[in-house]
C-alpha cells in the first residue's frame, strides 16, 4: 500500500516559549544581608515580564541593573558594544515577590536587600 501526502502553501512558524527564554542563578552574600539574582533572557525580540519569589517576607527593596547588546548574535566586537542598559532602577515588589521585565538578548542582576 502506498500513500502520498500533498501540501499546499505549507508555513512554518517559529514561537518562543518563556521556559526556555529564560536562564537565572541565585546567590547570598557572606553575611547573608544580600540576595542576588542573576536572569538571562534569550528572547530575539520579546521583553518578558517576571516575578522573582522569595519564600521569606523578611525582604526589603531590590534593585536591578541590565546589560545589553544590539542582538543575540552580538560578540562585543567594536562595532556591537554591550552595554548597561538600566543602573540600580528600584524594582516593583508585590507581595512577596519582585517583578521585573527583561528586555531582549540582556543579561539583567536583581539586587535584593534582606532586613
Amino acid at each position: 500500500m502506498r500513500a502520498r501526502i500533498e501540501v499546499r502553501n505549507l508555513k512554518i512558524v517559529r514561537r518562543d516559549f518563556l521556559y526556555a527564554l529564560l536562564t537565572a542563578t541565585s546567590s547570598l552574600s557572606a553575611d547573608g544581608k544580600t540576595m542576588y539574582v542573576i536572569v538571562f533572557n534569550k528572547s530575539e525580540s520579546s521583553d518578558i515580564r517576571t516575578r522573582i519569589q522569595v519564600k521569606n517576607s523578611s525582604c526589603g527593596d531590590a534593585k536591578v541593573w541590565t546589560v545589553n547588546a544590539p542582538s543575540l548574535s552580538s560578540t562585543d566586537a567594536k562595532s556591537e558594544v554591550a552595554s548597561e542598559t538600566v543602573s540600580g532602577a528600584s524594582v516593583v515588589r508585590e507581595g512577596n515577590d519582585y517583578a521585573v521585565t527583561l528586555p531582549p538578548h540582556s543579561m539583567s542582576a536583581v539586587e535584593i536587600q534582606r532586613k
